[in-house]
């Protein structure tokens, strides 16, 4: 149990010692004082225990598991912390002055200038302080969720990063970040002077100013992201916005990303060839159709792979009904489909025919009908399995076992039946090494497939636990599959969370897993990380949470008592999908918070709006006598808010 009155004193002489670093200079009385009395302080709360850790919400902060909020002390303490993305901090017995100079000095800084110096990270790896601990709040795995508090720091974190980046794997990281960044930008909004966009220019020329050798290639990855947004800078002043993040690559790394994204996105629309030659410069086209159209010489690939001669073929189809690829562009496409034409009679593609002989085999091992060749087929296709490209082998597995199913249900002669059941037990062992090794990217409904025909594990449970909590690229897969076959060990799955509860990446991932999986074992874990989870985490939980047919009722009326906005939003789905009489109380408890003194009035108002937006009619008459309140006194917006909810809960 955390002592709260020497927790405020804490507090309060740390915000003090703050304020005086901030305003005077290091050796300042004042600010030696302070930290005197900071220092004495820690020394009363260190006198029962070896450390004290506090973290720190966007509105709270928290002591172990005790939250503590309500306070305008914590909330400006919290806040304090939050936007200097300071995550937590753990302060030891032994700490003396000379370590808590260093710690304040840093931290009364402003957001901005601990950003300029490098970020909390670099003042973390380059200072030595044994008994002080800080935490670093990273926004990455998160970006794009459903939390104001987020997507309001967001870009000020990505630009603090761009002076930490040093290892390629930083690097590769940052790329990923930005590029989610920029996938939540909304163009059809987009201003010269827009915060979101000022700050995107600032990482982008910091880039270049700062690491020449790999700006080119972060900017491709800004441009591609761009690219994938077509649909909204088609508007003249959106595109001369954009322009500016365009002119500052090579003309070898925009010919280079318009190639990768017609050519290697899935998602391809034509409508990126008008985009990308609005964004060049008039007096420069004919010198970027001619990189692009020896670019397209230089590719012989496209005449060998089949798959590219048929996006090649697509596109040119399209094109007959959609008017956006201009005619130079199109005008290219076309020698390089003529050309196509001619090549493939030429064309030996040894891999492409060793791959038509599986597939020839697969159809004669569907039509066979003399029980003596099946067997035959079989081996030799569980022989050469691994021997197609990856894409390939998916499918190849897929009809292989589909194949086997129809015979086995069609086929009379019981010894033969329990020879192709010998066979199909060695191609399950397959399809789970494939899926549990996790070298394939195997598409969800594929791997459906694969899990529902898929009844035991031909490897142990320790296998699973190393695939799951070490570095694996297809985790959510193998949590799956883990679900399916070892639903005994539950509770030692969620010791293995535990010691990850700090690891808000790879709890992401699991709660994406769990999120397809509808089942009391999976609420079960879902509930269990929502207790011990920070409340980006706990967002994540209940939006997973939303899909489950086993919430109790309880654990969601429960929840809805507490202050985050964000997180009731989610709740509030949750209830949406009860019955009518959870839902009346849900209402009732979200209006509970009313007081007469208008203490509450910001979080009422707030919920007044989630009770709208779910359109939880129940909550009528609630509403109505709350409304009398307001008819006769004050509170206007809350007012104005009860008549626009009721006026529209009539036409319902």
């Amino acid at each position: 149990m955390v002592n709260e009155i020497l927790l405020k004193q804490l507090l309060r002489t740390m915000r003090i010692a703050f304020i005086n670093a901030g305003m005077y200079h290091e050796e300042h009385p004042l600010v030696a004082k302070s930290i005197d009395a900071l220092s004495d302080t820690l020394h009363e709360v260190l006198k029962d225990q070896m450390s004290v850790e506090i973290g720190f919400t966007s509105e709270h902060i928290m002591v172990g598991t005790e939250e503590f909020k309500g306070d305008r002390l914590y909330e400006e303490e919290a806040r304090y912390f939050h936007i200097r993305k300071v995550k937590s901090i753990r302060i030891s017995t032994g700490v003396d002055t000379s370590e808590l100079a260093l710690f304040v000095k840093e931290l009364s800084a402003s957001p901005r200038a601990l950003d300029e110096a490098g970020g909390l990270k670099v003042f973390i790896e380059k200072n030595d302080l044994p008994h002080i601990h800080i935490s670093a709040l990273d926004y990455s795995p998160f970006l794009g969720s459903s939390g104001q508090e987020i997507s309001e720091d967001v870009w000020n974190y990505l630009l603090g990063e761009v002076g930490t980046l040093q290892t390629q794997e930083d690097t590769n990281g940052f790329i990923s970040r930005l590029t989610q960044a920029i996938e939540q930008m909304n163009f059809h909004e987009l201003k010269s002077d827009s915060e979101d966009f000022l700050r995107l220019q600032d990482i982008v020329g910091q880039l270049k100013e700062k690491m020449p050798d790999v700006s080119q290639s972060l900017g491709k990855e800004v441009l591609k992201a761009v690219l994938k947004k077509q649909e909204q800078i088609q508007d003249e002043k959106v595109l001369e916005q954009v322009r500016s993040l365009f002119s500052r690559l090579s003309r070898k790394s925009q010919i280079d990303t318009l190639w990768n994204e017609v050519f290697g996105s899935k998602s391809f629309n034509p409508v990126i060839f008008s985009v990308f030659d609005r964004l060049v410069e008039k007096d420069n086209k004919e010198e970027y159709l001619q990189e692009w159209d020896q670019k397209l010489k230089d590719h012989t690939e496209l005449v060998n792979d089949p798959h590219l001669r048929e996006r090649v073929k697509n596109m040119l189809v399209m094109e007959e009904t959609n008017v956006y690829m201009p005619q130079m562009y199109r005008y290219t496409l076309t020698l390089l489909s003529s050309r196509i034409g001619v090549d493939l009679k030429m064309m030996l593609n040894k891999n492409a025919l060793f791959r038509n002989y599986l597939f020839a085999l697969l159809n004669l091992l569907s039509w066979e009908g003399h029980c003596e060749s099946i067997i035959p087929l079989c081996d030799e296709l569980l022989k050469n399995t691994e021997e197609v490209s990856h894409v390939h082998q998916i499918e190849l597995l897929r009809q292989f076992h589909q194949a086997l199913s129809m015979k086995l249900v069609h086929l009379d002669d019981a010894r033969i039946k329990e020879e192709i059941r010998q066979r199909e037990g060695v191609l399950l062992t397959k399809i789970e090494e494939v899926i549990v090794e996790g070298t394939i990217t195997i598409d969800e409904d594929t791997f459906e497939y694969f899990i529902g025909i898929l009844e035991r594990s031909q490897f142990s449970s320790d296998l699973y636990f190393k695939k799951i909590f070490g570095l694996h690229p297809r985790r959510q897969h193998v949590v799956r599959l883990f679900l399916k076959f070892f639903p005994h060990l539950n509770n030692a799955f969620l010791e293995q969370l535990k010691k990850e509860s700090t690891n808000v990446g790879f709890l992401k991932e699991v709660i994406e897993a769990l999120n397809k999986v509808d089942t009391r074992q999976v609420y079960s874990i879902l509930k269990n990380i929502f207790l011990t989870a920070n409340p980006l985490v706990k967002i994540e939980v209940l939006k997973a949470m939303q899909n489950s047919s086993y919430v109790e009722d309880d654990f969601v009326l429960e929840n809805l008592r507490q202050d985050n906005v964000f997180l009731k939003k989610e709740l509030v789905a949750i209830v949406k999908k009860k019955t009518p009489e959870v839902q009346k109380k849900a209402g009732e408890l979200l209006l509970s918070v009313f007081n007469l003194f208008g203490i509450n009035n910001r979080i009422l108002l707030e919920n007044i709006r989630l009770i709208r937006d779910a359109q939880l009619a129940s909550s009528r008459e609630k509403l109505a006598d709350l409304l009398k309140w307001f008819l006769c006194w004050g509170g206007t917006p809350l007012k104005t808010e009860i008549e626009r909810t009721l006026s529209e809960f009539r036409k319902l």
